[in-house]
């Protein structure tokens, strides 16, 4: 039976989630007790994820991990899944780590780029149940040659040559040779010519190599991750102020990148944060019913400055990314709107208040983490009269959180459930169980997907997964939840250590 299966899996290069980070966290539950995934990318194509899970009550039977890359095949004229399941390598077991109780640890190859499912598969009692966990194959950095290497390097190649030419000479000019002694003038004035000529073969040989590498090179520099291209405007319609977005990559007008999916009820999460650090605004804006890739949000009652813009998007793919901006919120930058209209307030926009009936306590919390730490994001949430208040679900969840670094280069939006897309989760969950099924239902009313609020929300407590951090500086927290009806954005800040 063919699978109808909407424009899916189009392009997947240029996709990442967060900014200077790639560690993917998630926690949730295998055989209804908790588990925790983190996945180490690369941050090279092709390289090496390196993927831990630990269980924090129960031992299993075994822990298989299959990489899935879900391709674009066209058969027939209908788009179907050329690749998936059916076309993933064996799945690999993981390893137990010494020393470490119910923890297990696999390496696996990422070969391509693109939006990638990793599938992990726990055995227990003669069952077994499956999570998938997307992540995105990307390219975000070239690893520099030191001059000393490069210097080393280039020695070996010297003396490679050399020795090569060597060969062939003296190949050519003993190899005949049954007694050395019969050596005479005129092959060896001949084998200078081969080695000449030897020369000038390997000289082509490194000519054509260097090409070679310089179009892999390319084609490499043409695979690093790039965002989606935005311009952001402000207009006026004289009783509010309008942030405009326009996507303006011509990949994703063209179709060749797919087009966006609300993730958690909402098409796009955009962070707006100002250059001091004391303002963050968390905002979702709404598709133009006039222009496809515009959207707009109205702008909170916030100070005029320089703000960071972030915005988070999910991709029908799978994939999903975090686009990057910066304005001017002055007056003078300030449009009129030429055809006035008025923008619906989202419920669920939020920003920092002067004054809150309420307040984030940061439990068992340190001012300073070394890198590579597991930092703890355990908090409650209390009324002005140090009580314990209960928090209300807020975007479909019991919280949110955002991490960013000083200098502004380092963006985390974190979930209860940890760092991944959970419309990517959901997507892989329902196209893993079409390929088995071959009946598609994507996009209608799943009674089976997760109620990620469980639990996140009872006794005023409100937990995120343990976060790693990898780069040395100062970084500041943000924490988002929700109690009678008022929002909450509570701001912490650490410091990340090398030692």
């Amino acid at each position: 039976m063919k699978l109808f299966l909407f424009n899916l899996l189009l392009i997947f290069n240029w996709l990442i989630a967060d900014i200077g980070h790639l560690n993917y966290i998630f926690e949730g539950k295998a055989f209804d007790k908790p588990i925790r995934i983190i996945i180490k990318t690369p941050g090279v194509v092709p390289g090496l994820a390196d993927i831990i899970v630990k269980s924090f009550d129960q031992d299993f039977d075994k822990i298989l991990v299959t990489p899935i890359v879900w391709k674009e095949a066209n058969t027939n004229g209908w788009n179907s899944l050329g690749n998936g399941p059916q076309g993933a390598p064996p799945a690999d077991i993981m390893i137990p780590i010494l020393g470490e109780r119910n923890t297990s640890q696999a390496e696996l190859w990422l070969m391509d780029f693109g939006a990638y499912n990793i599938q992990i598969e726990f055995f227990k009692n003669n069952q077994s149940e499956i999570i998938n966990i997307p992540i995105n194959s990307i390219a975000n950095q070239i690893t520099p040659m030191t001059k000393s290497t490069s210097v080393i390097l280039f020695l070996l190649m010297v003396l490679l040559i050399a020795g090569l030419s060597n060969i062939i000479t003296i190949g050519y000019r003993e190899s005949t040779l049954i007694n050395i002694a019969d050596l005479d003038s005129k092959t060896i004035q001949k084998s200078y010519y081969v080695q000449f000529l030897s020369l000038i073969f390997i000289c082509f040989v490194l000519y054509f190599g260097n090409n070679w590498w310089k179009i892999t090179e390319k084609s490499f520099m043409k695979n690093l991750f790039k965002p989606l291209d935005n311009q952001v405007n402000i207009i006026n319609n004289d009783k509010q102020n309008i942030l405009q977005i326009m996507i303006t990559d011509d990949a994703w007008k063209d179709g060749r990148i797919s087009d966006f999916i609300p993730d958690h009820g909402k098409i796009m999460h955009l962070y707006l944060l100002n250059e001091n650090f004391e303002q963050l605004c968390h905002l979702h804006p709404k598709r133009s019913s006039k222009t496809h890739g515009l959207f707009e949000v109205v702008i909170p009652p916030i100070e005029y400055g320089r703000y960071f813009i972030y915005i988070d998007v999910t991709l029908e793919s799978g994939s999903n990314q975090t686009l990057k901006n910066i304005i001017e919120y002055y007056p003078k930058n300030i449009k009129k709107q030429q055809d006035i209209y008025y923008l619906k307030i989202d419920q669920d926009d939020s920003f920092i208040k002067e004054r809150s009936s309420y307040y984030f306590k940061w439990l068992n919390s340190s001012k300073t983490y070394n890198i590579n730490d597991e930092i703890n994001l355990n908090f409650q949430m209390l009324d002005t009269l140090n009580r314990p208040t209960i928090i209300e679900p807020y975007i479909q969840m019991g919280g949110h959180g955002a991490i960013v670094d000083s200098s502004g280069t380092v963006f985390i939006h974190i979930h209860p459930i940890g760092t991944i897309s959970m419309a990517s989760q959901e997507l892989y969950d329902k196209e893993y169980n079409l390929q088995k099924s071959e009946i598609c239902y994507f996009g209608l009313p799943d009674s089976s997907i997760k109620d990620y609020t469980e639990d996140s929300f009872k006794n005023s407590f409100l937990s995120f997964p343990p976060i790693i951090i990898d780069n040395p500086g100062k970084y500041f927290l943000w924490i988002q939840g929700k109690s009678n009806s008022e929002i909450i954005t509570q701001k912490f800040e650490f410091n990340i250590i090398n030692e």
